[in-house]
């Protein structure tokens, strides 16, 4: 089918999703669930394949709240990365092979190439969160082209695969009912925005390189799925954020609670999409080393289609501002963490995956 014309179709169907339609038969149609019943390991995946999908396992990732901009840092000096892979390293006995921005630090047109190249010298994968334009309607009108423009242009002179996450969470209450001027966004604002900006980077030649992460918040309630949903030409992989936070929230949920109906709607939906993680976190207390165990445990044996977890270290707080709630490790949780991770099922840096990328850019 013609690139413009899928696109037109699928502007329909986010007027369709902003009319209140019924939305089982449009993602049905749109997204598909053929071989929803195959095991894992004999799907073809549909994903661009310069980043392989690991046949077995899951790449290993990590994310800290932290600037991850152009110029942060000299590497092998004050690098920010360098210090949160450090951490990780000493903390989780294994250095990721992924690493996950921030994506408030993230420029909306500077590729953040530095950082980028340290972290593929240190055989990592970036995934960067590129959340600078909050203005969906500003994007679909075309009035961030420019900028877009050049962040594209960035990454194919960068010249090395990356995944990309625009908007992450963007199906979230706070998200979705609280953004900056110029006030409330909507889903089909999202969509189309989504589809204008990957237009962009295909003009750029820029998705040779870059791998798409649809990344939703995980919520029980289908509408806040299908809603914000996107058909399959214009991402890569399907990924959810996972975050017990108990003290914020007075709120104690397994792993399993949090993600399984999640998991079931991407397999069915997208059951050709990869599963990412893109944020993964508990509270520091007590209970987070065994969390954390039953998570990682739950990932390799429950959720074979889970192909990167992100252990991301973040800080929330009460809605009366009165305490802060914090994913990061305690010592209890170290321990734990080592120990999941040292498992082979989860893959770190330099990987035979990681080599392979450098094959797929001769091809």
């Amino acid at each position: 089918m013609d690139e413009h014309l899928r696109r037109r179709e699928f502007i329909k169907l986010g007027v369709r999703v902003w009319a209140g339609i019924s939305l089982a038969p449009i993602i049905s149609g749109c997204a598909g669930i053929t071989g929803s019943g195959k095991k894992v390991e004999d799907i073809q995946w549909d994903a661009n394949p310069i980043i392989p999908v690991p046949a077995s396992g899951c790449y290993s990732g990590l994310k800290i709240k932290s600037p991850f901009s152009p110029g942060q840092g000299e590497p092998g000096k004050n690098s920010k990365a360098l210090s949160d892979l450090a951490w990780f390293e000493s903390n989780a006995g294994k250095v990721p092979a992924i690493y996950s921005s921030d994506g408030r630090n993230t420029s909306s047109e500077e590729f953040p190439t530095t950082i980028c190249d340290h972290l593929y010298d240190m055989g990592i994968i970036p995934v960067i969160s590129y959340d600078s334009i909050p203005d969906w309607s500003g994007v679909v009108k075309g009035n961030y082209d420019g900028a877009i423009e050049k962040f594209a242009s960035g990454a194919v002179t960068f010249g090395k695969p990356f995944f990309i996450t625009p908007w992450p969470q963007s199906n979230s209450a706070a998200r979705a009912t609280g953004m900056p001027s110029p006030g409330r966004e909507k889903s089909t604002d999202f969509i189309i925005a989504w589809i204008h900006m990957h237009d962009i980077f295909r003009r750029a030649g820029a998705n040779k390189y870059a791998i798409w992460g649809f990344h939703l918040a995980a919520y029980d309630d289908q509408i806040k799925l299908f809603g914000w949903d996107l058909a399959d030409d214009f991402f890569d992989w399907v990924g959810f954020s996972i975050y017990n936070r108990v003290r914020s929230t007075g709120k104690n949920y397994s792993f399993k609670k949090l993600f399984n109906h999640a998991y079931e709607w991407a397999r069915k939906y997208h059951s050709t999409k990869p599963v990412a993680l893109f944020g993964l976190g508990t509270s520091n207390m007590s209970s987070q080393a065994n969390w954390i165990k039953n998570a990682y445990n739950s990932i390799a044996k429950r959720y074979p289609a889970v192909k990167l977890a992100v252990y991301s270290i973040e800080e929330w707080r009460k809605s009366d501002e009165s305490e802060i709630d914090s994913s990061d490790l305690n010592p209890e949780a170290k321990r734990a963490m080592q120990e999941v991770t040292s498992d082979p099922y989860f893959i770190g840096n330099k990987s035979e995956y990681f080599n392979q990328i450098f094959t797929n850019l001769q091809q």
